[in-house]
């Protein structure tokens, strides 16, 4: 329960985010469910994702709410009952959006494990999808997975970028640098981790469980 209740600590006042450019490319952050989270667990996860990846050069991403502000009251009813892409698609589009980013949670005492899948709104294949997990007990652990997720989305969303963004590429240079830099120091927390795993017996964090 600790890694869980850890969720809360990550939640911060929302500040006003850093206007995204007017060209830039509008990504409906979406979650498709979660397992082992509560309703304002799951919306502090996503607010805190949703947070770092404003970052990212010339994407926007925005969350469900935002969506919904864009709906009128009928596809408002069906954006709440719906989770499958297939009708996320059409009610994105509705709103303007280009992309959604369809992401699934799963906690298991202290096991976190993220996946996600990018689709345009107007075609069924992933443009891209990623995964990554980790064992988490404190706040600052779900911080640091949080922000090593928004980095590798942040490497991956937006590919096959409209002729009108292929100046900001460049842009994405300096992101690609400090996800590396978050990638070593994440590797070497969980090797130290491991070690003290295999060295601390029972007193350890706890072992991660057999995840499906």
């Amino acid at each position: 329960m600790l890694a869980v209740a850890a969720l809360y600590a990550i939640q911060t006042p929302l500040t006003a985010q850093p206007a995204a450019p007017k060209s830039a490319i509008k990504i409906a952050l979406l979650s498709s469910g979660t397992t082992g989270l509560s309703r304002e667990q799951e919306d502090a996860f996503f607010s805190s994702l949703r947070g770092k990846l404003s970052q990212t050069p010339a994407l926007s991403f925005s969350l469900k709410s935002d969506l919904a502000k864009g709906l009128n009251k009928e596809d408002k009813a069906a954006l709440e009952k719906c989770s499958d892409v297939s009708c996320l698609q059409p009610l994105a589009a509705k709103a303007g959006f280009q992309r959604i980013l369809l992401c699934k949670l799963t906690v298991k005492k202290t096991a976190y494990v993220f996946q996600s899948s990018e689709y345009d709104v107007k075609k069924s294949p992933p443009l891209s999808e990623m995964n990554d997990n980790a064992i988490c007990a404190t706040a600052d652990q779900v911080e640091t997975f949080v922000r090593r997720i928004a980095a590798k989305v942040g490497q991956t969303a937006g590919h096959d970028t409209p002729e009108s963004l292929q100046e900001s590429k460049s842009n994405l240079w300096w992101y690609v640098g400090s996800a590396v830099t978050v990638g070593v120091a994440g590797g070497i927390y969980f090797l130290a981790a491991h070690k003290k795993e295999t060295t601390s017996g029972p007193k350890s964090l706890p072992f991660p469980p057999d995840l499906p």
